[in-house]
C-alpha cells in the first residue's frame, strides 16, 4: 500500500516496557518497611510510671527557672516612688526666657502689658503650693504684681525635687568654698551655731559692676533641709494647754521655694545676677542659675515705701 494513502491516527509514543518492575519494587519497599519497622512498647506500669516522671522532671526545671527569673526581678525592680539613680538637686527660677542658658526678663517700668506675662507665671508656679506658698512669700508681693509694679521685682527660687536626696550643708564659715560671696560668710559668721544646722544657704551676687542696689530673701537667704527632699513628713504636735499631742502632716514641697526681691536696679542696660544654693553635695553648675534683668524707661523707676497699697487692677484668683 502506498504511504500516502496511509492515515493517521493521532499522536502515539512507542515506550519499552520493563518486565515485572512493578512487582519488584512492591518487593524493595516490604523488605524495607520490616527492615525499618519498630514494634511499638508494650503499656505497663513501670513504662507509665517513668513517662510520668519525665514529665514531672521537665515541668519541675521550668517552674525552677522561672522561679530564679521571679526573685531576680523582685531583687533588682526599682520602686515606683524611687528614682532609677541616686541624683541630687538643682535650682529653677521663675519668671523669665530662656535665652541660652540664662533667663531674661525684660520690661518697660511704665508698660503694664509688659510686667503681665511676668506677673502671670509667677501666680501660676505659686498656685500649686497653695495658701501656704502665698504666705511664705507675701512680702514679694506686696502690690499684688511682685514688686513689677512698684520697682521692686522678686524672681522666685525653688530647688527641684530629689527623691531621697539629704544635703550637706555647711554649718562653719571655715569649711565654705572660696566662690562663696563674702556678704554670705559675713552673714553665716554672725550666726549662732544652732541656725546653721541643715541650711542651704543661697546667695544671689550682681556680676557686673551694680553698686546701688540690694536683694533681699524671703522669707529666709536658706532652705531647712530637714525632711525637704521627702514626699509628706509627720510632726508630733504638743498642746500644752491641755497636754494633748496630734500628727502634722506636711507637704515640704512649699519650703523649696524663696523670692528674692531686688532694690534699686539700674534703668536701661543689663544686670546680670548669679544666684547659687550652697550645700557639699550640691554642684555648683546645677544649683546655680544667671538671671538678665533690663528694665526699660526714661527715668529711674522708683522704691515705693514698703506699705505700699495700690493693688493691681489684674485678678488672678
Amino acid at each position: 500500500m502506498p504511504n500516502e494513502l496511509i492515515t493517521p491516527k493521532g499522536v502515539y509514543k512507542v515506550s519499552k516496557r520493563f518486565r515485572d518492575v512493578e512487582k519488584r519494587r512492591e518487593d524493595w519497599l516490604h523488605r524495607e518497611s520490616r527492615r525499618t519497622y519498630v514494634h511499638p512498647a508494650k503499656k505497663t506500669l513501670a513504662r507509665s510510671i517513668k513517662i510520668v516522671g519525665l514529665y514531672l522532671a521537665l515541668y519541675l526545671c521550668i517552674a525552677v527557672v522561672l522561679a530564679c527569673n521571679v526573685l531576680i526581678l523582685y531583687n533588682f525592680r526599682v520602686p515606683n516612688n524611687e528614682p532609677l539613680e541616686r541624683k541630687c538637686t538643682s535650682m529653677s527660677s521663675v519668671p523669665g526666657n530662656f535665652v541660652g542658658d540664662r533667663k531674661i526678663i525684660r520690661f518697660q517700668a511704665d508698660q503694664r502689658n509688659e510686667i503681665t506675662p511676668y506677673v502671670t507665671q509667677m501666680y501660676k508656679f505659686v498656685k500649686k503650693y497653695g495658701n501656704e506658698g502665698m504666705r511664705r512669700l507675701r512680702a514679694c508681693n506686696l502690690d499684688n504684681n511682685w514688686g513689677y509694679n512698684s520697682g521692686l521685682p522678686c524672681i522666685l527660687l525653688k530647688l527641684n525635687m530629689a527623691i531621697h536626696f539629704n544635703a550637706v550643708t555647711y554649718t562653719s564659715s571655715i569649711t565654705l568654698p572660696k566662690e562663696v560671696p563674702n556678704e554670705l560668710h559675713d552673714y553665716i559668721l554672725q550666726l549662732p551655731l544652732e541656725d546653721r544646722i541643715d541650711r542651704i544657704w543661697v546667695s544671689c551676687s550682681f556680676l557686673d559692676n551694680t553698686t546701688d542696689a540690694k536683694v533681699e530673701y524671703i522669707p529666709h537667704r536658706y532652705y531647712d533641709a530637714d525632711g525637704l527632699f521627702e514626699k509628706e513628713n509627720f510632726y508630733l504636735h504638743t498642746i500644752s494647754e491641755n497636754l494633748t499631742a496630734a500628727n502634722i502632716r506636711e507637704n515640704p514641697a512649699f519650703r523649696r521655694v524663696i523670692g528674692v526681691q531686688f532694690q534699686y536696679l539700674p534703668m536701661n542696660r543689663d544686670v546680670t545676677i548669679k544666684c547659687t544654693a550652697w550645700a557639699k553635695n550640691i554642684p555648683l553648675d546645677v544649683g546655680s542659675i544667671v538671671v538678665i534683668f533690663r528694665i526699660e524707661g526714661h527715668e529711674v523707676f522708683p522704691n515705693p515705701d514698703p506699705d505700699f497699697e495700690e493693688a493691681s487692677d489684674l485678678n488672678f484668683n
